[in-house]
């Protein structure tokens, strides 16, 4: 059962919403109210004895665990017979969402830069006495945050020990799998260990760069049982922008035997950086060889063929090429300029250079630097615009304050005037029946304990009065914190649904993905602003809350 809107757990953890849902367990966000701060809360829908020991081994597993894209473990415990794991929240979206919604492949240089970062958190992990093994490495088990930073979450089917838990219980395996991306060894229970991961991660780059997912590890073996060739297409094939090099390296990583990958996620990395040196330095080369051309287009006469310094390329092309036969190459590169007749796009390169097997089209930057320009003002008049709003609202909540505070004070000041006046009359009149005991000494006599008692009398009047201008003070400042309150209170729920529709808006434009980044990153600051404001408010009205009961208390006695 799904937790409502604005359940507490422990006393402190108030949920906010729903953040996704598998088969294991549920995640919210949440805030700390203790702490005044946004965290994730992990549910565990696993019901049986192993699932709520794998649950509690995932707690303290984290918990034992520093790395700067691993999610820090804040709490875990047990509530009405469920069971919760409390972890720092990372705003972000995971790379599964994003990959569909993106529709096609990620970029080389980008998937590259995430494979990087993820073989450097599996060195760490496999470097641990036991091994940590993650088993579960997938594109939606990684999320980018909001400054581009990837993250490895969900150590559900992770193995291993770490700190000082018991290596003899930690270490046993969970069975489950996510079937694209586990190696076979996993999948028929044979045991895993970091070579594993590696494969997982294999491919889930094989995923990223063709934006589909790799065909299953037994389908793949049973290809092969029939010795025929194994189906899982090379990367390069699938996506021409990947170079065969780095092609291979994820197909090794990827390789049904564990004996043929990777033994380690270093070794994997090196494997990984000199396939990306060597495909930058054909790029390079590209350019050197295949020199552009411009196209320049005079409105008074026909369009002419502008050559851009082809033979200065000559010089530096014998010291970064082996071939034997530079001349002719550069030879056919100045051939292959066109005509003017035969010129249609301001913008061109040679097509027919043996170097290459389809022409190359420089695109154009200035628009895209225009676009940017035009987000980044959109952006500032909008933090522009909230900043005025939020100032205008605090000198408003200023004069408020302080109309209030005089209010009570002008209350107060009448009440001790009043009381004050009072006092004075009674003063005059017990002086009046003084002087008028004293002229009739007849009706002047009395005990001495009888003029003690008036004395102690007098003295339980003014106690009194005092008591009741505190009391009557209390009384005055619970009002005007029940005022404050509710208004606070009334902000506070404002807030909360402006949060969701929100949150709403920007699932919705994530869903409806084109080009809309800026407007996205917009809103998700509008969502940290509004989270901030909630918190705050809602901590005040926690103070007023125990500043009214005190003044209740006084006014009581």
């Amino acid at each position: 059962m799904v937790l409502a809107l604005n359940t507490i757990l422990q006393g402190r953890y108030r949920i906010i919403r729903q953040l996704g849902q598998g088969g294991m367990g549920c995640v919210y966000e949440s805030i700390d109210e203790r702490l005044n701060s946004l965290v994730a809360i992990k549910e565990s829908l696993v019901e049986s004895d192993e699932g709520r020991r794998a649950f509690e081994r995932e707690a303290n597993l984290l918990a034992n665990l520093r790395h700067a894209s691993l999610p820090k473990v804040i709490d875990h415990f047990f509530e009405d017979e469920r069971q919760f794991l409390v972890m720092e929240f990372i705003q972000g979206t995971d790379l599964a969402k994003l990959l569909a919604v993106r529709g096609r492949a990620f970029s080389v240089e980008e998937v590259l830069r995430w494979g990087e970062t993820i073989l450097g958190v599996l060195d760490y992990l496999h470097k641990h006495n036991p091994p940590i093994l993650h088993r579960d490495i997938k594109p939606a088990n990684l999320k980018l945050d909001e400054d581009g930073e990837l993250f490895l979450l969900d150590f559900g089917l992770a193995k291993g020990a770490a700190g000082q838990m018991p290596t003899l219980v930690t270490n046993r395996s969970v069975f489950g799998h996510t079937l694209s991306y586990a190696p076979l060894e996993q999948i028929h229970g044979s045991g895993t260990d970091p070579r594993s991961d590696i494969y997982a991660l294999g491919a889930t780059l094989y995923h990223l760069l063709t934006g589909a997912a790799p065909i299953d590890a037994p389908t793949r073996y049973d290809t092969n049982e029939e010795e025929r060739a194994d189906p899982l297409r090379p990367v390069c094939k699938v996506n021409p922008e990947v170079t065969a090099e780095i092609s291979d390296v994820i197909r090794r990583a990827m390789a049904l035997s564990r004996k043929e990958r990777f033994g380690s996620a270093v070794e994997m990395s090196e494997a990984l950086k000199g396939a990306n040196h060597r495909r930058t330095e054909v790029s390079e080369l590209k350019e050197a060889v295949l020199p552009s051309t411009i196209v320049s287009l005079s409105p008074s006469s026909a369009p002419r063929v502008k050559k851009l310094n082809v033979g200065d390329h000559e010089a530096g092309l014998k010291d970064k090429i082996g071939y034997e036969r530079i001349e002719s190459t550069v030879a056919t590169a100045k051939m292959a300029v066109p005509t003017a007749a035969s010129t249609a796009s301001p913008e061109i390169t040679p097509t027919d250079s043996p170097q290459l097997s389809r022409p190359v089209v420089r695109p154009v930057r200035k628009s895209k630097r225009n676009l940017w320009f035009i987000s980044g003002a959109t952006v500032l008049g909008i933090a522009i615009v909230a900043a005025i709003f939020l100032f205008q609202r605090g000198v408003n909540g200023s004069k408020d304050n302080t109309n209030l505070s005089n209010q009570v004070n002008t209350n107060v000041s009448n009440q001790a005037e009043t009381n004050l006046s009072n006092e004075n009359n009674t003063n005059l009149s017990n002086q009046d029946n003084a002087n008028l005991s004293h002229t009739n000494p007849a009706t002047n006599q009395g005990s001495p304990d009888q003029s003690a008692s008036k004395d102690n009398s007098s003295g339980k009047n003014i106690s009194t009065e005092s008591d009741a201008q505190r009391v009557i003070s209390a009384r005055e400042k619970e009002r005007a914190k029940e005022s404050e309150y509710q208004t606070v209170q009334a902000r506070v729920e404002q807030l909360q649904v402006k949060i969701v529709e929100a949150t709403k808006k920007r699932d919705k434009l994530l869903e409806e993905y084109t080009h809309e980044w800026p407007e996205v990153k917009v809103l998700d600051k509008q969502i940290d602003s509004l989270k901030e404001q909630y918190i705050a408010d809602l901590s005040r009205t926690i103070t007023l809350q125990e500043e009214i009961e005190e003044l209740r208390r006084i006014s009581s006695n």
